[in-house]
């Protein structure tokens, strides 16, 4: 997919769940969906010129777009390079001398695109920015547990999205060879990933609304978590998901 697909997905799915409770918790879910946005984009710091590591997001357009990318832009190449960097190469070798049996490569949709890749960018970038919050006086672990679990669900649904591509990717790289690929084809504006996020969205202002106005703020996030994982069900089949390997 491409990257504004990740971004737009990702956020339009978690929105469904986090926006009902925007009311009552505030800053905790305004913090979550950044670590969403921003973990959508990350697995693909394996490749040469991915969307995370430039100051906008190609292809949002509009008024929204122009908020998006003033708001988030200015982050993503920070996180891409520094994940790159400090976190993905380095463990790359790290992982090759632990364990000698199995090789962890650098190539497109290898480490980073694993459960091991994405559990272990995820800890090392709790681990970086608690140091620069305990340097800058700043240290505030709720929100950094917000951001890190929203962080943690983008860079899944990443992998969740890449697996409906004709590509695929298999989720336990290096240590099985069995993966998971659709029939959607990678690099393409692709309709069914835009009906996808068209789909999320009205899930998201619906459970929104069904909130403000029932002030029910508990009960609409969980019918949006039961309406976004249906929609789900129902594309990975559309997009004739299946085993490999």
């Amino acid at each position: 997919m491409l990257g504004r697909h990740h971004f737009l997905l990702s956020l339009a799915t978690v929105s469904a769940v986090l926006l009902p409770l925007l009311e009552p918790a505030g800053m905790p879910v305004v913090v979550a969906l950044l670590g969403v946005g921003i973990g959508s984009l990350i697995p693909d710091v394996d490749a040469t010129d991915a969307t995370i590591f430039h100051s906008d997001i190609s292809g949002l357009s509009g008024d929204t777009g122009r908020i998006i990318n003033n708001l988030i832009g200015p982050f993503l190449p920070v996180f891409g390079y520094a994940t790159k960097y400090l976190m993905f190469i380095p463990s790359v070798k790290f992982y090759n001398s632990l364990f000698r049996n199995h090789n962890f490569g650098t190539e497109h949709r290898a480490f980073t695109h694993s459960v091991l890749g994405v559990l272990t960018m995820t800890f090392l970038t709790g681990v970086y920015i608690t140091v620069l919050m305990a340097l800058t006086g700043e240290l505030r672990f709720f929100l950094l547990f917000y951001f890190l679990s929203g962080y943690l669900v983008g860079n899944i649904l990443h992998m969740l999205e890449d697996s409906v591509t004709r590509s695929g990717i298999v989720w336990n790289s290096p240590f099985s060879k069995a993966g998971i690929k659709g029939e959607i084809s990678t690099g393409e504006d692709n309709m069914k990933p835009r009906f996808m996020i068209y789909l999320c969205g009205v899930v998201a202002a619906a459970t929104v609304y069904t909130a403000m106005i029932h002030s029910n703020y508990l009960g609409a996030s969980i019918a949006g978590l039961g309406a976004v994982s249906l929609i789900w069900l129902v594309f990975l089949s559309a997009a004739g998901v299946h085993r490999t390997g």
